[in-house]
């Protein structure tokens, strides 16, 4: 993830929900262990190593940014039109399998 696009969500995240920087750890560092661990496929441990916390912070920090960006998904989320997209009403290759799914 570009540091714009960290920075940005971030931003939005403090600006849309209630979440706030606490006396020891502040909102990047949460949404950083967040993507860590989602991106990479880290184990809590090896992130809590890197940031040296503890395991149970990591594990706290990180369900509390999945439940911040459960929030905030409805905003920036756009819901599917009905109407089908040429390229796969079109193709013999797709229409026939993803007919029902769209």
């Amino acid at each position: 993830m570009y540091p714009q696009v960290f920075l940005k969500l971030s931003k939005i995240i403090r600006e849309k929900t209630l979440l706030k920087d606490t006396r020891f750890i502040c909102i990047e560092e949460m949404l950083a262990t967040f993507l860590l661990v989602v991106g990479q496929n880290s184990r809590y441990s090896h992130v809590g190593e890197t940031f040296n916390r503890s395991h149970f912070s990591t594990s706290q920090n990180f369900n509390k940014i999945l439940k911040v960006l459960n929030e905030i998904v409805v905003d920036f989320m756009v819901k599917p039109g009905s109407s089908t997209p040429e390229k796969i009403r079109e193709s013999t290759r797709f229409f026939p399998y993803f007919k029902d799914c769209i």
